[in-house]
C-alpha cells in the first residue's frame, strides 16, 4: 500500500507546489517585482493618509457634508481627465509619465503634512491640494495599468493584474492599521509626512525598471485618438455592459469608504484607532478575494461572477450601515471588501483581455473614468444624503441601489449575452 500510494502522493504534492508557484508567476519577472514592491510601499502610505484625512476634515468642520465634498474634490479630476490620461498612456513614455505623476502626488502630501504640522491648514487648502493630487492620479491610473503588459507580457497578464490588486489591498490592511495607530500616537501630520516619504519607494522602482518605449508613436491628433477610443468602446457591447456595472458601484457603493470616519467616531464610538481597523477589515476581505483570483488564474463565466459579487457587495453595505456593533461591522466590512475587489478585479481583467492591444490604454482609461471618475459624484450624493438624513441612511440607500441593479442585470443575463454575441465588434 505504501509503495502504491507514494507516487500518487508525490504527484499531488508536486501539483500543489506548481499551483502555488503559478499563483505568483508574474513576480518572477524582475521589472514587475520591483514595480510591485514599490507600489505596495507607496500604497501603504496612501492608505495611512486616507485615515488621517477623514479625521482631519472632521476635526476642522465636524461635518459629514464636508467629508463628502473633500472626497468629491480629490476624485473630480478623474471624471474630467482620465480619458485624456488613457490617450497619453498610448502616446508617451509611460515610465517618465508615472515618475512625474508620482512626484506631484508626493509634493501634495508633503504640503498638507507641513501645513498641518504648523497648525495653519485650512479646509480650502485640503480641497485645493486634493484636487491637484487627483489630477495627477487621473493621468497616473491609466498609465500604471497599461504598463503591466510591458512588465510581464501577455502570458502572465491576468496573474499580474490579480497580484497587483493583491498588493493594493494588502496595503489596505496594513496602511489603515498603521495610520490609525500613528494618528492616535502622533497626530494627523505624521501620517501625511509618512505618505510623502512612501512615494520614494515607487520612484526608486521606476528608476530601476526598463520598459519598451512608445514615446515615438503618433497615430493622429490627441483629440482624434480620444474619439477613436470612445468609438471603439461604444461599439464593443461587452465593454459597455461591464462599464455600466462599474458606474453603479462607483456612484452608490464605493462612497462607503468616505463615510467610514463618521461611523468610527459617531456611530460605533471606536475612535481613531478603530477607524484604522475598519479600513483594515475591508482590506483583509479584499486581500482574500484577490488571492483567491490569483490562485484560480482564470475563471469562466466572469460576467455572471461580476454581477454576483456586485449584488453581494451592495447588500453587505446596507447591512453594515444598520450595524451598531463594532465586531459585526468589522466582519461585514471584510465581506464588503471581498465582494468589491472580486467585481472590480474581474471587470478590469475582462476589459484588458477584451480590448485590442492598440486600444488597451484608452479602454483602461474608461475603466478609471467609471470607477474613479464617478466616485466624486457618489461622494457628493452620499455626503448630501448624510447631511440630510445621516450617514447610515446614505449608505443603506446606496447599497440597496447596487443590489437591485445587479439582480436586475442577472435576471436579464440571457438577453444581455444575446445582445453581446449579435452586436458587431469594432476592430483596429
Amino acid at each position: 500500500m505504501i509503495e502504491a500510494t507514494a507516487p500518487v502522493e508525490s504527484t499531488v504534492a508536486n501539483e500543489m507546489v506548481e499551483v502555488r508557484a503559478s499563483a505568483f508567476q508574474a513576480l518572477k519577472a524582475p521589472n514587475y517585482r520591483a514595480f510591485w514592491i514599490g507600489s505596495f510601499l507607496s500604497n501603504t502610505g496612501t492608505w495611512m493618509q486616507s485615515v488621517a484625512q477623514g479625521w482631519l476634515v472632521l476635526q476642522l468642520t465636524n461635518s459629514a457634508f464636508w467629508l463628502g465634498l473633500v472626497g468629491f474634490s480629490s476624485s473630480l479630476p478623474s471624471l474630467i481627465f482620465s480619458l485624456m490620461g488613457g490617450v497619453l498612456a498610448d502616446r508617451v513614455n509611460r515610465r517618465k509619465l508615472l515618475f512625474f505623476t508620482q512626484s506631484v502626488m508626493m509634493t501634495s502630501a508633503l504640503a498638507i503634512g507641513l501645513l498641518t504640522a504648523f497648525h495653519t491648514i485650512l479646509i480650502s487648502e485640503i480641497i485645493l491640494l486634493g484636487f491637484i493630487s487627483g489630477l495627477a492620479n487621473s493621468v497616473n491610473g491609466p498609465a500604471y495599468q497599461a504598463t503591466l503588459p510591458d512588465l510581464v507580457g501577455e502570458k502572465d497578464l491576468l496573474n499580474a493584474i490579480a497580484l497587483d490588486s493583491a498588493q493594493f489591498n494588502l496595503s489596505r490592511v496594513i496602511g489603515p492599521t498603521l495610520g490609525g495607530l500613528a494618528l492616535a500616537a502622533f497626530g494627523v501630520a505624521v501620517c501625511y509626512l509618512l505618505n510623502a516619504a512612501s512615494f520614494l519607494a515607487l520612484l526608486v522602482a521606476l528608476s530601476l525598471i526598463r520598459l519598451p518605449s512608445n514615446g515615438g508613436v503618433r497615430r493622429n491628433t490627441v483629440w482624434r485618438d480620444l474619439m477613436e477610443g470612445l468609438h471603439y468602446v461604444r461599439h464593443t457591447p461587452l465593454i459597455v455592459v461591464v462599464l455600466s456595472i462599474i458606474v453603479v458601484m462607483s456612484l452608490f457603493g464605493l462612497p462607503y469608504v468616505t463615510m467610514l470616519p463618521v461611523f468610527a467616531r459617531d456611530i460605533l464610538g471606536a475612535g481613531a484607532s478603530g477607524l484604522g481597523y475598519l479600513y483594515g477589515a475591508a482590506g483583509i476581505g479584499a486581500v482574500i478575494g484577490t488571492l483567491t483570483l490569483a490562485f484560480l488564474r482564470d475563471l469562466k463565466h466572469k460576467g455572471i461572477t461580476i454581477l454576483c459579487c456586485s449584488s453581494l457587495f451592495g447588500i453587505s453595505i446596507a447591512l453594515f450601515a444598520r450595524s451598531r456593533d463594532f465586531h459585526i461591522s468589522l466582519l461585514l466590512l471584510s465581506f464588503v471588501g471581498m465582494m468589491m475587489i472580486g467585481a472590480l478585479t474581474l471587470a478590469k481583467t475582462l476589459l484588458q483581455s477584451t480590448a485590442s492591444f492598440e486600444m488597451r490604454g484608452r479602454v483602461i482609461s474608461m475603466y478609471f473614468f467609471c470607477a474613479v471618475g464617478f466616485f466624486p459624484l457618489g461622494n457628493l450624493i452620499s455626503g448630501t444624503l448624510a447631511g440630510w438624513r445621516g450617514a447610515p441612511f446614505a449608505l443603506q440607500l446606496g447599497g440597496w441601489v447596487v443590489f437591485l441593479f445587479s439582480v436586475t442585470m442577472l435576471a436579464f443575463i440571457s438577453r444581455i449575452r444575446r445582445w453581446v454575441r449579435q452586436a458587431p465588434r469594432v476592430t483596429q
